[in-house]
């Protein structure tokens, strides 16, 4: 690969996310340059040990999977709600559906405190929204409790996809990324996949309400975890003090004046802060005492009005956060699809599923998903840096695309193998078998789409992935109410056709973003920088 000398990503002229990852020093083993560049300060969240990261972001994952398992065992108990709340299954996709609306608009009332206020109070009051929406649920006897529990625990539920990726983006370094987010996709598919299988087999004898007990348990001992060990990871420099970065300015051998590839214009790579895995530590600073770490409120200057509006705005001008909207959102509507066909069809002849065998029929895309995580998380973050000792040291997101074309055919096909085998009656092993394929390719692509986000746009995350999240949201509403009329019209099985024929068209969308993410990525740098001017003092 030709050496591209892009400036680095401090520079104006440079697009947002290019950063120079690897010290291109002509030997075999470059070092990697962390990025984001840590500041000297040991209260900054990216100079914190391993351990303290692992103990602030495990009950993040945690709560990943409950939220996500929380929102997907009702489809388990459909058969058992027919007959305990007297009401019908177009009843209980209704309820499914406005699950949805309140994931959907939760985060336009969540996130903006979560920027402007710190992400440790979001967390506690979400944890605490849904303990009691759990404790509601194990007690509700009809069909508008059901609703309105539904919708409450959608909002409350709302946070998870967006704050998540803000927690990751405060604690980890780009060459990190790609395996968290993996972990993070792993939990989401403890939740939708791994957790009808458990709620299944505890409701086997026809006590599903067992089952929100146990989730509010869970729920209640992760709210105290998050109140008594959760840190604020939120950085804000002139509040914690000391800020210069440990980094010293260095000239990358070989650079001369050439023509740049994205600007056509002659201009010298400018010199960057290069920075190895041993990072300077001011000892100086004192470290903040426990009772700051654990404040409940880290206030900075951003307008909660303009947090909420300005992730439409980025929809428009970003188009990498759209095609992360558009593949993160069909992604998962294809798994509320199969779920939802997996709860209505299974318990029906020729196989006559009891609740734990059609949480069972998650098994196959739970481990498909969690191959798909490590393919796009773990071999991704070693990719980019070979890609990125390739290219001169230098880290373009787009590089972590040359993943997915594997992925891309999966999806598509899985889903295929999926609707064609069940709409036929064959053994139950084939759909798992699809479920499988379809869930590797979700895993992947999920994990890398989530991460090209972060790398491109790291100071905007929250706002980034509010739209990503809203718009996952809407395309579920949208497939929830589709689905019935739409197997009324084609037939199950020509409805996986038309269904895998669309999965495979929109997961192929990353080509285009190969070949032109980094030019429209330098076009739209200057609208990037105006909104991170906007929030203030930054690292």
């Amino acid at each position: 690969m030709a050496p591209n000398n892009t400036p680095s990503s401090d520079d104006d002229r440079a697009p947002p996310g290019t950063v120079f990852l690897t010290e291109n020093d002509g030997s075999r083993g470059n070092n990697l340059v962390l990025h984001p560049t840590p500041t000297s300060d040991p209260n900054d969240p990216l100079n914190w040990s391993s351990a303290r990261k692992t103990i602030n972001f495990l009950p993040v994952l945690a709560m990943t999977a409950l939220v996500f398992t929380q929102l997907t065992i009702p489809t388990t108990f459909w058969q058992l709600w027919v007959v305990d709340l007297d009401c019908e299954y177009t009843d209980l996709t209704t309820a499914l559906a406005l699950m949805f609306v309140g994931t959907s608009t939760g985060c336009f009332f969540f996130i903006p405190f979560a920027i402007k206020y710190g992400r440790r109070p979001v967390y506690i009051v979400s944890v605490a929204f849904l303990a009691g929406m759990a404790i509601w649920s194990a007690r509700m006897n009809s069909l508008l409790e059901l609703f309105a529990s539904q919708l409450i625990g959608g909002l409350a539920s709302a946070t998870n996809e967006t704050i998540a990726q803000m927690t990751i983006a405060d604690l980890f370094f780009v060459h990190q990324r790609g395996t968290v987010s993996g972990l993070y996709m792993a939990m989401v598919m403890i939740g939708n996949f791994l957790g009808p299988i458990i709620a299944g087999a505890m409701a086997r004898t026809g006590d599903w309400r067992l089952c929100y007990y146990t989730l509010f348990g869970v729920n209640s001992a992760l709210l105290v975890y998050f109140i008594c060990l959760y840190e604020e990871s939120k950085y804000t420099p002139h509040l914690q003090g000391h800020t210069h970065a440990s980094a010293h300015s260095q000239e990358k051998p070989g650079e001369e004046e050439e023509e740049d590839e994205v600007t056509g214009q002659g201009e010298k790579a400018v010199s960057q802060p290069t920075m190895t895995q041993e990072t300077h530590i001011d000892t100086s600073l004192p470290l903040l005492p426990w009772s700051q770490r654990l404040r409940l409120i880290t206030k900075t200057d951003e307008n909660l009005l303009k947090c909420a509006y300005e992730p439409f705005i980025m929809l428009v001008k970003f188009p990498a956060v759209l095609y992360t909207a558009v593949e993160y959102s069909f992604s998962l509507c294809w798994i509320t699809m199969i779920i939802s066909t997996t709860s209505s069809t299974f318990p029906r002849p020729p196989y006559n599923f009891s609740p734990l065998g059609v949480g069972n029929m998650s098994l196959g895309p739970f481990i498909g998903c969690i191959l798909g995580a490590v393919y796009g998380g773990y071999l991704g973050d070693r990719l980019i840096v070979c890609l990125s000792r390739r290219n001169n040291g230098c880290y373009e997101p787009e590089m972590r695309l040359h993943l997915l074309h594997l992925p891309a055919v999966c999806m598509g096909g899985g889903v295929l193998i999926y609707g064609v085998t069940l709409a036929r009656g064959l053994h139950w092993i084939y759909p798992s078998v699809g479920g499988g394929i379809f869930g590797f390719g979700v895993g992947t692509i999920c994990d890398i789409t989530l991460a090209l986000v972060i790398d491109s746009y790291r100071e905007v995350t929250g706002e980034a992935f509010v739209v990503v999240a809203f718009f996952r949201n809407v395309t579920s509403i949208g497939i929830l109410f589709a689905l019935d009329p739409w197997q009324k019209a084609q037939g199950l099985q020509n409805m996986f056709i038309v269904a895998a024929c669309l999965a495979t068209f929109i997961a192929f969308f990353h080509i285009p973003l190969i070949k032109w993410g980094k030019r429209i990525r330098q076009a739209t740098s200057s609208d990037y920088r105006r909104m991170v001017a906007k929030k203030g003092n930054r690292r």
